[in-house]
């Protein structure tokens, strides 16, 4: 959808729409919990978290929030379908710099949660 991630390595966008997910949480979205996973992701991700993921995440976010309800797009009218858990209707958060993202992801209580 957009090619300016083309810049960021295929585990950093991975690793990015995982911590946009767990922030929907106040939107009733479910997830496992797992122990740590912060501090798993940035492990198991092994992109660096001030160059890379971070922008990336930012860089997600923004984008959530302008492809958000654009339904004459293919794969937003796709994802919107009951089927498909109607994903295309989760409301994005109000986009984050990159500061944030960092903050978030690594202060002491946030990795160990």
């Amino acid at each position: 959808m957009n090619g300016g991630f083309c810049r960021y390595s295929p585990q950093a966008i991975a690793a990015a729409a995982t911590i946009l997910s767990r922030q929907y949480l106040a939107q009733g979205i479910g997830y496992q919990a797992i122990e740590c996973w912060k501090a798993k992701l940035l492990k198991c991700a092994q992109v660096d978290l001030l160059k890379e993921l971070a922008p990336c995440t930012a860089a997600l976010s923004r984008l959530h929030v302008a492809e958000h309800g654009r339904a004459y797009r293919f794969v937003n009218k796709k994802y919107m379908w009951q089927g498909l858990h109607a994903v295309a209707k989760v409301r994005p958060n109000p986009p984050a710099d990159a500061l944030h993202f960092v903050a978030y992801l690594s202060s002491n209580a946030a990795t160990a949660v």
